[in-house]
Protein backbone atom coordinates (compact mmCIF):
# COMPACT_ATOMS: atom_id res chain seq x y z
CA UNK A 1 0.00 0.00 0.00
CA UNK A 2 3.03 2.50 0.52
CA UNK A 3 6.17 3.24 -1.51
CA UNK A 4 9.09 4.33 -0.80
CA UNK A 5 11.23 5.78 -3.50
CA UNK A 6 15.00 5.22 -1.74
CA UNK A 7 17.32 5.18 -4.83
CA UNK A 8 16.56 5.84 -8.69
CA UNK A 9 13.41 4.46 -9.96
CA UNK A 10 12.25 4.70 -13.69
CA UNK A 11 8.29 3.86 -14.15
CA UNK A 12 7.77 1.48 -17.59
CA UNK A 13 4.01 1.54 -16.44
CA UNK A 14 1.00 3.97 -14.90
CA UNK A 15 0.81 2.56 -10.95
CA UNK A 16 -1.60 3.27 -8.33
CA UNK A 17 -0.82 3.71 -4.46
CA UNK A 18 -3.43 3.23 -2.25
CA UNK A 19 -1.57 4.81 0.59
CA UNK A 20 1.95 7.10 0.74
CA UNK A 21 4.26 7.84 -2.26
CA UNK A 22 7.44 9.14 -0.27
CA UNK A 23 10.63 10.29 -2.07
CA UNK A 24 13.27 9.48 0.65
CA UNK A 25 16.28 12.19 0.60
CA UNK A 26 18.95 11.39 -2.76
CA UNK A 27 16.24 9.59 -4.64
CA UNK A 28 15.15 9.99 -7.79
CA UNK A 29 11.64 8.79 -9.25
CA UNK A 30 11.03 9.34 -13.15
CA UNK A 31 7.45 8.99 -14.59
CA UNK A 32 10.00 7.16 -17.78
CA UNK A 33 9.65 7.75 -21.72
CA UNK A 34 6.18 6.52 -21.75
CA UNK A 35 4.97 9.16 -19.07
CA UNK A 36 3.61 6.96 -16.74
CA UNK A 37 0.39 8.35 -15.13
CA UNK A 38 0.74 7.75 -11.41
CA UNK A 39 -2.29 7.44 -9.09
CA UNK A 40 -3.14 8.40 -5.72
CA UNK A 41 -6.07 7.00 -4.23
CA UNK A 42 -5.24 6.66 -0.47
CA UNK A 43 -7.18 8.70 2.02
CA UNK A 44 -7.02 9.49 5.53
CA UNK A 45 -3.53 10.55 5.35
CA UNK A 46 -0.44 12.15 3.54
CA UNK A 47 -0.34 10.11 -0.04
CA UNK A 48 2.33 12.31 -0.99
CA UNK A 49 5.63 13.84 0.77
CA UNK A 50 8.95 14.53 -0.96
CA UNK A 51 11.62 13.97 1.62
CA UNK A 52 14.22 15.53 -0.57
CA UNK A 53 14.13 13.43 -3.48
CA UNK A 54 13.72 14.06 -6.80
CA UNK A 55 10.35 13.97 -9.18
CA UNK A 56 11.13 13.76 -13.07
CA UNK A 57 7.72 14.40 -14.35
CA UNK A 58 8.18 14.96 -18.05
CA UNK A 59 5.00 14.75 -19.63
CA UNK A 60 3.10 12.74 -17.77
CA UNK A 61 0.10 13.37 -15.23
CA UNK A 62 -0.41 13.12 -11.21
CA UNK A 63 -3.67 12.26 -10.10
CA UNK A 64 -5.17 12.43 -7.00
CA UNK A 65 -8.17 10.43 -6.47
CA UNK A 66 -9.11 9.31 -3.29
CA UNK A 67 -12.70 8.66 -1.79
CA UNK A 68 -12.02 7.91 1.78
CA UNK A 69 -10.60 10.42 3.52
CA UNK A 70 -9.07 13.80 3.32
CA UNK A 71 -5.65 13.74 0.89
CA UNK A 72 -2.65 15.54 2.40
CA UNK A 73 -0.21 16.36 -0.21
CA UNK A 74 3.14 17.70 0.74
CA UNK A 75 5.62 18.30 -1.88
CA UNK A 76 8.03 20.30 -0.77
CA UNK A 77 9.00 22.05 -3.65
CA UNK A 78 8.46 19.18 -6.07
CA UNK A 79 8.26 19.70 -9.69
CA UNK A 80 4.99 17.76 -11.74
CA UNK A 81 3.53 17.88 -15.18
CA UNK A 82 -0.14 17.87 -14.91
CA UNK A 83 -1.90 17.70 -11.95
CA UNK A 84 -5.21 16.29 -11.25
CA UNK A 85 -7.78 16.31 -8.68
CA UNK A 86 -10.98 14.08 -8.41
CA UNK A 87 -12.64 11.81 -6.37
CA UNK A 88 -15.03 12.94 -3.42
CA UNK A 89 -12.39 14.16 -0.84
CA UNK A 90 -10.70 16.94 0.25
CA UNK A 91 -7.09 17.44 -1.27
CA UNK A 92 -4.59 19.40 0.88
CA UNK A 93 -1.50 21.34 0.16
CA UNK A 94 0.61 21.92 2.65
CA UNK A 95 4.15 23.36 0.95
CA UNK A 96 5.35 24.40 -1.97
CA UNK A 97 4.56 22.99 -5.26
CA UNK A 98 5.60 23.72 -9.01
CA UNK A 99 3.89 22.63 -12.28
CA UNK A 100 5.04 23.02 -15.96
CA UNK A 101 1.38 22.09 -17.30
CA UNK A 102 -1.94 21.77 -16.37
CA UNK A 103 -4.01 21.92 -12.74
CA UNK A 104 -7.64 20.13 -13.00
CA UNK A 105 -9.81 20.28 -9.64
CA UNK A 106 -12.92 18.27 -11.01
CA UNK A 107 -14.62 16.89 -7.28
CA UNK A 108 -17.72 14.79 -7.32
CA UNK A 109 -18.92 15.67 -4.07
CA UNK A 110 -20.78 19.88 -3.45
CA UNK A 111 -18.60 21.37 -1.01
CA UNK A 112 -15.31 19.10 -1.36
CA UNK A 113 -12.39 21.25 -2.10
CA UNK A 114 -8.82 22.22 -2.66
CA UNK A 115 -7.13 23.57 0.35
CA UNK A 116 -3.79 25.55 -0.25
CA UNK A 117 -2.69 25.97 3.16
CA UNK A 118 -0.84 28.40 5.12
CA UNK A 119 2.73 27.51 3.75
CA UNK A 120 1.07 25.86 0.53
CA UNK A 121 1.09 27.19 -3.18
CA UNK A 122 1.30 25.90 -6.55
CA UNK A 123 3.44 28.02 -9.26
CA UNK A 124 3.05 27.24 -12.65
CA UNK A 125 6.36 27.17 -15.01
CA UNK A 126 5.44 26.31 -18.42
CA UNK A 127 4.01 28.78 -21.04
CA UNK A 128 1.16 27.96 -21.15
CA UNK A 129 -0.07 27.26 -17.88
CA UNK A 130 -3.86 26.88 -17.21
CA UNK A 131 -5.98 25.91 -14.14
CA UNK A 132 -9.92 24.41 -14.80
CA UNK A 133 -12.23 24.20 -11.67
CA UNK A 134 -15.05 22.14 -12.56
CA UNK A 135 -18.64 20.71 -11.24
CA UNK A 136 -19.42 22.56 -7.68
CA UNK A 137 -15.28 22.21 -6.55
CA UNK A 138 -14.35 24.56 -4.47
CA UNK A 139 -11.02 26.19 -4.22
CA UNK A 140 -9.89 27.23 -0.75
CA UNK A 141 -6.79 30.15 0.06
CA UNK A 142 -5.47 29.75 3.53
CA UNK A 143 -2.28 32.01 2.94
CA UNK A 144 -1.71 35.53 3.04
CA UNK A 145 -1.08 35.47 -0.65
CA UNK A 146 -1.52 31.99 -1.87
CA UNK A 147 -3.96 31.94 -5.14
CA UNK A 148 -1.65 29.43 -7.85
CA UNK A 149 0.68 31.45 -9.36
CA UNK A 150 2.21 32.56 -12.94
CA UNK A 151 -0.72 31.26 -14.97
CA UNK A 152 -1.91 31.98 -18.14
CA UNK A 153 -5.60 30.48 -18.04
CA UNK A 154 -8.14 30.31 -15.49
CA UNK A 155 -11.51 28.61 -15.88
CA UNK A 156 -13.83 28.36 -13.73
CA UNK A 157 -17.54 26.08 -14.00
CA UNK A 158 -20.57 28.85 -13.15
CA UNK A 159 -21.15 26.27 -9.74
CA UNK A 160 -18.00 26.25 -8.63
CA UNK A 161 -16.91 28.18 -5.75
CA UNK A 162 -13.06 29.94 -4.64
CA UNK A 163 -12.79 30.89 -0.81
CA UNK A 164 -10.52 33.76 0.87
CA UNK A 165 -10.03 31.85 4.00
CA UNK A 166 -6.92 32.69 5.89
CA UNK A 167 -5.56 30.41 8.70
CA UNK A 168 -2.57 32.72 9.69
CA UNK A 169 -2.00 34.62 12.24
CA UNK A 170 -4.62 37.12 13.94
CA UNK A 171 -5.22 40.71 12.18
CA UNK A 172 -2.88 39.62 9.15
CA UNK A 173 -4.31 40.89 5.92
CA UNK A 174 -5.25 38.00 3.30
CA UNK A 175 -4.36 39.06 -0.71
CA UNK A 176 -7.84 38.49 -3.19
CA UNK A 177 -5.96 37.71 -6.11
CA UNK A 178 -7.39 39.74 -9.26
CA UNK A 179 -5.25 39.46 -12.41
CA UNK A 180 -2.92 36.34 -14.30
CA UNK A 181 0.46 36.44 -15.17
CA UNK A 182 -0.37 37.90 -18.43
CA UNK A 183 -2.53 40.57 -17.16
CA UNK A 184 -5.93 38.78 -17.74
CA UNK A 185 -8.61 39.69 -15.53
CA UNK A 186 -9.99 36.70 -13.03
CA UNK A 187 -13.25 36.28 -13.13
CA UNK A 188 -14.40 34.39 -10.12
CA UNK A 189 -17.79 32.72 -10.56
CA UNK A 190 -18.96 32.66 -6.39
CA UNK A 191 -16.39 34.23 -4.07
CA UNK A 192 -16.58 34.02 -0.17
CA UNK A 193 -14.64 36.32 1.74
CA UNK A 194 -14.28 34.92 5.14
CA UNK A 195 -11.98 33.44 7.86
CA UNK A 196 -12.03 32.32 11.37
CA UNK A 197 -11.56 35.74 13.36
CA UNK A 198 -14.21 38.55 12.92
CA UNK A 199 -10.48 40.68 12.64
CA UNK A 200 -9.39 38.80 9.74
CA UNK A 201 -8.69 41.69 7.04
CA UNK A 202 -8.72 41.10 2.97
CA UNK A 203 -6.80 43.37 0.84
CA UNK A 204 -7.95 43.63 -3.18
CA UNK A 205 -5.27 45.82 -5.50
CA UNK A 206 -7.13 46.04 -8.41
CA UNK A 207 -10.65 45.52 -10.24
CA UNK A 208 -12.07 42.83 -8.75
CA UNK A 209 -14.96 40.81 -11.17
CA UNK A 210 -17.52 37.88 -9.93
CA UNK A 211 -20.01 36.11 -12.86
Amino acid sequence: NNLTIARNISLVSSIEVKRTLTLNSGSQFDVGSDNSGITLSGGGTTVFVNNGGTFVPRSGTVLFNGSAGDQTINPNGTVFNHLSFTGISNKIITSGTIVNGNIDVNLSFAGRGLYIETNGSIIGRGLNNSLSVGGSSTLYMRGADNFPDSLENCNFNAASTVYYQFNGLHLALQKVTTHLRTGDQIIYPNLYLGGYTVQERKYIDSNLFVN
